[in-house]
């Protein structure tokens, strides 16, 4: 593994970690009871961001007519600078029943549990959009153990 053409970089990462990352994830909002299906809702949240470190937003819900989810908060890297992210949400229902609630990605509208906001964007997205990689991708195999 590794030889010419191969598509391995030995000399180091080329694309962002999702680890270096903020992220909203969906089901943790939901677990909290920050976001409640069925309901308008007010909410002060802790987004993890880089370095374990914990970023307070305030998130309104509606998931009652428009699906929508609103997170407002300081930018990491800018702490002045203050961030709005419109987020649509999508319930698709479980063949045994129940529904499961996914994000919207606003900038491929696909839809997603977690979004992301790297360094130097402005608004969240999903991996696919950001070009994201796990750290793990980076490594040698005899590292990943």
């Amino acid at each position: 593994m590794g030889g010419y053409c191969s598509g391995r970089r030995p000399w180091g990462r080329t694309r962002t970690e999702v680890e270096d990352c903020v992220h909203i994830d969906l089901y943790e909002l939901l677990r909290a009871g920050v976001v409640q299906p069925g309901a308008r809702h007010l909410a002060a949240a802790s987004v993890q961001g880089p370095d374990e470190t914990l970023q307070r937003v305030t998130v309104w819900s509606d998931l009652a007519e428009e699906m929508v989810v609103i997170v407002t908060g300081h930018h990491p890297w800018r702490p002045r600078v203050e961030t709005t992210t419109e987020i649509a949400c999508e319930a698709v229902p479980q063949p045994f029943g129940g529904e499961r609630w996914y994000f919207r990605c606003p900038i491929t509208h696909k839809r997603v549990p977690k979004l992301y906001l790297p360094a130097g964007a402005t608004r969240f997205g999903s991996r696919a959009a950001y070009r994201l990689a796990y750290r793990s991708e980076h490594l040698r195999r005899l590292e990943r153990r």
